[in-house]
């Protein structure tokens, strides 16, 4: 149990996805995610983010905003400006991956963010405890330039040149769903 000072700050991001099908399962998991950290952590609604696009409009309370990088950058940014030093900071990605043989990118509307970009954005929590968990392909080239120190990253593969489409987002919104995980 935290102590009452610590608290969780969430921020899920759906990426691109491409066709109705892969849009409607994002936004299930990122729901499903979302009302577990809900219910289990009792996580108030003022420190969830959902970014998608298009800007969601479920689930109602959490502060919701499109998927771009600005988007992304601008949230990041609101929870670093409020999170305190022992909080704890966790970022879930939803959506597709890609690597260009030298840097990995989580594929959103307009610019990508690339594994380099997301760690200089993490850069800001330097006490704060970082949970990053990447369930896209591809993802496995994020775990290097992630790494740091009060840091966990989890990625669906295992390298960057694993690029078909990952089962792990609904496996692992599963399991954080199940109290037995």
């Amino acid at each position: 149990v935290p102590a009452l000072a610590q608290q969780t700050h969430i921020l899920v991001v759906t990426g691109v996805p491409g066709d109705e099908d892969h849009a409607k399962k994002f936004s299930k998991w990122a729901s499903s995610f979302i009302d577990a950290a809900k219910k289990k952590d009792a996580v108030p609604d003022a420190n969830i983010t959902l970014l998608a696009d298009p800007a969601p409009l479920e689930p109602k309370g959490v502060v919701l905003g499109r998927s771009t990088k600005a988007g992304v950058e601008e949230a990041i940014g609101k929870i670093a400006a409020r999170a305190k030093a022992t909080d704890t900071i966790f970022i879930l990605l939803v959506g597709h991956g890609s690597f260009d043989g030298h840097v990995a990118s989580f594929n959103l509307s307009g610019p990508d963010l690339t594994a380099p970009d997301y760690a200089k954005l993490l850069s800001r929590f330097t006490t704060q405890h970082v949970v990053f968990v990447n369930t896209a392909s591809a993802s496995g080239a994020f775990l290097q330039p992630m790494a740091a120190p009060g840091r966990v990253i989890v990625t669906a593969t295992k390298t960057g040149g694993e690029r078909n489409e990952t089962d792990f987002p609904e496996y692992f919104v599963a399991a954080y769903n199940d109290d037995a995980a």
